[in-house]
């Protein structure tokens, strides 16, 4: 077999060609006995260091059982450390108030049992620390594209932190105050994160192991090693150190203990990084020394300020993600296959056997048909060859459509327009695998054009190869029999979105496109109507077609957001190819840049990605209020009192205490509405009592409203955007209309 795969020219299969059996973290409880932290089960361990412990959770409520949870429980002498609980409370206000997709979003902080926990998304993925210590070890280095893209992601979510404002509009000046590697976080699916914000001030001047300590000093400013006062700046620092070692594949600061650390950190003359690695450009080797300048005043003015002067050097996002994540998932392979066994509840078992699946591998390369067609074959599937597009569109007609295609972007005919017109009459979504023989830009960009659920790349690797049609094959599968059950889809999740598009022969496909994987479509036919429909009633998102190209598209989020208690709702934009980055970079905050020429399945999948990361921390903005209402359950009617609310659902106090889960109706009084809104739902959260013998909180999300009820809702909201001072999150979903 490995013979036959060397064909390949520079295969790698350093894995040896078994079932890999993979060391699983601590679990946590079991399946007859679970250990519960609050809400939260926890299933693992997943890390542990000198300030926490990190836990991998899922919520108890049904709503969130497909969401899992990082729990960062903080150490029991820091728990019970008054300075420390002090700013705990401070900082879990601020990370409640960190939106952004590059930054890890915190949903509650709080006490549980006596111990400060956070609870966060959790990462299908890897750090950057581990990513570059392994590629330092195995001699794979990232390309200056990927890692100036992973640089970029990074400062915009640091942007966002250092120019977040309170609601009053005063800047809060957010320091991080511990970038380094370790708080960089790549997903399986090619996000790039900053995490850990605040932590480094609530357990400043801890006493930690030196480890801990020569772990972080290489990456603190000068000013910071000094005990100084220190601003953004010393972020920048951090910055420049990340940088220097993603791009060199090197540590810049490297020694055995933090004392030698520190003290290069100082006074060590910084390498020329063009000197190491010589794909580094001269203009940026200029601004990376910049960020690295000991003094304050020689660097940056501020985070944006060094975004915008890298940004030349940056590469457009298109595919960008796709190459993250190829390079995620081939350095961290088994892990990767760990988690897909976790996934598809395989583990313990080859992830790599398929069961008579049709594969089609589209190459010129000879010596790749016949690997390819030897491996594949051994491990169950069946294989065909096409040589050219033309020959794919005649084996994708009939019921022996291919359940993957593997399709060799480098080959010298390729066209990616020509590929997605070679697999639009297939009955079936058919996932497609991209090979190529590097990361270079143009086969990153026609990867993702023809929407690749994966990206091959040389060296190969059997279990990488294997894995990667494996994942093809079962993810459509799930899209399939998805698909097979959208009435029940519907009925249950009933995720309802607006699609603007002002082409109407463009109108029916993505409407039955989105409609046949279960979402509630309505279609408008211009930005107006658009923010009309906002003003009657609430989308979980929207689709914005934006062709041909107009002035107002880049408008319109600002528009949207602007509806009351619209927040920041996701918002998939769809271009035509040759004009991305005009859309590219706008509303960075929940949404995503597609082409319009892209599969109905990557649409959705995009669309599906955004409205995860809004779950929990509902984008929806909240207003706290006083009005009487009427909480009726079980046949019988109680009086209450709301105390905040949003277009999603409301918290209210009563006197008797639903369960979560329970049907609930509410008819709500509001100021400038002669008769009672009324709305159905659900409840998801009950608070204790504030005060002893008090009602507790009630948490209702709507669902469905009566009559003219919504547009009544968002009315009302009006008048609260320009009374009170919002708050901005909330667990709450939107409402469809009864």
């Amino acid at each position: 077999m490995e013979d036959a795969l060397n064909l390949l020219d520079g295969l790698d299969v350093d894995i040896p060609d078994v079932p890999l059996h993979v060391a699983r973290p601590q679990q946590v409880g079991s399946a007859l006995h679970p250990e519960f932290f609050g809400p939260y089960q926890l299933i693992e361990m997943v890390g542990a260091g000198g300030v926490a412990k990190v836990m991998r959770a899922r919520h108890i409520h049904p709503r969130y059982a497909e969401t899992t949870f990082a729990i960062k429980i903080l150490h029991p002498e820091l728990s019970h450390d008054p300075k420390v609980i002090a700013l705990f409370r401070h900082e879990a206000y601020v990370l409640s108030m960190l939106k952004h997709p590059n930054i890890v979003q915190t949903f509650e902080g709080g006490i549980q049992d006596e111990e400060l926990f956070i609870a966060m998304e959790y990462i299908d993925g890897r750090d950057l620390e581990n990513m570059l210590t392994r590629s330092q070890k195995a001699n794979i280095s990232v390309p200056v594209p990927i890692a100036m893209y992973i640089v970029g992601e990074v400062l915009k979510g640091l942007s966002y932190a250092h120019d977040l404002c309170d609601g009053d509009g005063n800047r809060l000046a957010l320091t991080h105050r511990d970038i380094n590697p370790a708080n960089v976080f790549l997903s399986y699916d090619g996000r790039v994160k900053l995490g850990d914000f605040g932590v480094a001030q609530m357990t400043a001047g801890r006493a930690e192991k030196s480890r801990e300590i020569a772990g972080k000093v290489g990456y603190f400013a000068p000013e910071q090693l000094a005990g100084e006062p220190v601003d953004q700046r010393a972020d920048l620092f951090a910055m420049g150190v990340l940088m220097f070692e993603t791009l060199c594949n090197m540590r810049l600061f490297d020694g055995e203990d933090a004392d030698k650390i520190m003290r290069l950190n100082k006074k060590a003359k910084i390498p020329r990084p063009t000197k190491i690695n010589p794909a580094i450009p001269q203009g940026l080797e200029d601004l990376l020394l910049k960020a690295l300048e000991r003094k304050p005043n020689d660097r940056f003015a501020n985070a944006r300020a060094m975004y915008f002067a890298l940004r030349p050097f940056i590469p457009e996002p298109q595919g960008m993600p796709l190459a993250v994540a190829a390079m995620v998932r081939k350095v961290f392979l088994r892990e990767h296959i760990q988690e897909l066994q976790l996934r598809e509840g395989l583990a313990g078992s080859s992830p790599s056997r398929g069961s008579g699946q049709r594969v089609v591998v589209l190459s010129e390369d000879e010596r790749a048909h016949a690997a390819f067609t030897e491996l594949l074959s051994s491990r169950g599937y069946r294989v065909d060859i096409a040589t050219r597009i033309d020959d794919l569109a005649n084996m994708v007609l009939g019921a022996h459509a291919p359940n993957v295609v593997l399709a060799d972007v480098g080959l010298s005919s390729f066209n990616p327009e020509f590929f997605v017109r070679a697999l639009a009459p297939a009955q079936q979504t058919i996932p497609v695998v991209a090979v190529s023989e590097g990361l270079e830009t143009k086969w990153i960009r026609d990867s993702d054009a023809i929407g690749a659920v994966d990206l091959l790349f040389k060296p190969f690797n059997i279990e990488r190869v294997l894995t990667a049609v494996r994942a093809a094959v079962t993810g459509a599968a799930r899209v399939a029999a998805s698909d097979s059950n959208i009435a029940e889809t519907r009925q249950t999740l009933r995720v309802k979105i607006l699609v603007m598009t002002r082409d109407q022969s463009f109108t029916h496909g993505i409407a039955q496109g989105f409609a046949d994987r279960g979402y509630v479509v309505e279609i408008v036919a211009s930005a107006a109507e658009a923010l009309e429909r906002a003003d009657q009633t609430s989308f979980d998102a929207f689709v914005y077609d934006a062709y041909p190209l107009s002035p107002g598209d880049r408008f319109f989020a600002g528009q949207l957001r602007g509806r009351p208690g619209m927040g920041l709702v996701p918002i998939l934009y769809l271009v035509p190819s040759d004009a991305q980055s005009s859309i590219s970079g706008l509303d960075a905050d929940r949404s995503a840049v597609r082409l319009r020429s892209d599969s109905t399945v990557v649409l959705a999948e995009t669309l599906n990605r955004l409205l995860a990361d809004t779950r929990l921390g509902r984008s929806f903005i909240r207003y706290p209020t006083v009005f009487p209402l009427e909480l009726r359950y079980a046949g019988r009617v109680f009086d209450g009192e709301a105390m905040d609310i949003a277009r999603g659902g409301l918290m209210l106090r009563c006197e008797q205490m639903p369960p979560v889960g329970e049907e609930v109706s509410v008819a709500m009084r509001f100021a400038n509405s002669p008769f009672p809104v009324e709305a159905n739902g659900r409840v998801i959260r009950v608070d204790l009592p504030l005060v002893e013998n008090g009602p507790p909180g009630i948490g209702v999300s709507f669902e469905r409203f009566a009559g003219r009820g919504e547009a009544q809702l968002i009315q009302y909201l009006a008048t609260l955007d320009r009374e009170a001072q919002p708050i901005k999150t909330m667990i709450m979903q939107a409402a469809s209309t009864r």
